[in-house]
């Protein structure tokens, strides 16, 4: 989950109730940990910014250490040029990480 507050935090806490690892992030410590208290120690809450792509490279190389593999992407972001280049650099890192674990023309059916 990108965005650690609103619809991301709502989201989350509900892939939680259904047993998900879930993984958050957010630009602010304070709205990170906010965030990281309302959902427990099971949730996974890592400081970034998305749209800085060594931050975004960071956070999905954490994810995949501590949570394994990524099955969902909910990138929560606002109307901005720098939202849409965060929101692109997001989307390429998660195929980037089903890719490794897919490949064939059955791929997509697979994962």
């Amino acid at each position: 989950m990108t965005g650690a507050s609103s619809l991301g935090l709502a989201m989350a806490k509900r892939l939680q109730q259904e047993s998900a690892g879930v993984a958050i992030t957010g630009r602010s410590w304070t709205t990170l940990g906010e965030a990281g208290a309302a959902m427990g120690n099971e949730a996974l809450a890592i400081q970034a910014d998305v749209a800085k792509l060594q931050e975004l490279g960071k956070f999905y190389a954490e994810i995949s250490q501590k949570l394994g593999k990524i099955d969902l992407l909910f990138a929560e972001e606002t109307l901005d040029v720098c939202a849409v280049d965060g929101f692109i650099l997001e989307i390429r890192e998660a195929l980037r990480s089903l890719k490794r674990r897919c490949s064939g023309p059955k791929c997509m059916r697979r994962c």
